[in-house]
């Protein structure tokens, strides 16, 4: 049986398996699937790409992976969030709207 969680990981997997595949532990193979199953994937994805890109760069000796990946992703998301903060609020106010006039004419 097809397991999209699974399909994700070996996507992340080969992002850092050329030469920093000693930090793919099994503590991260854990974390990393249940972050697969609660976020965005293709953030979390784009932010593999960039900790890949950033890893030479840094310091590895006290690195933790997934923490890195993590900020990369809460760094994406703030992003996301401050460039269509009015599509946002368009949207809970149309929904708002929609779901009281909704419960009117149903009730």
């Amino acid at each position: 049986m097809f397991d999209i969680v699974q399909s994700q990981y070996e996507k992340i997997y080969d992002i850092f398996k050329q030469g920093y595949d000693g930090f793919m532990s099994h503590e991260f193979e854990a974390r990393i699937k249940k972050a697969i199953s609660v976020l965005h994937f293709k953030y979390l994805l784009g932010a593999c790409k960039e900790a890949n890109a950033v890893l030479p760069k840094t310091d590895l000796n006290n690195l933790n992976l997934f923490d890195l990946i993590i900020s990369i992703y809460n760094k994406r998301r703030r992003t996301h969030r401050s460039k269509f903060f009015l599509l946002h609020c368009f949207e809970s106010g149309l929904r708002s709207t929609l779901a009281v006039n909704f419960s009117n004419l149903y009730n």
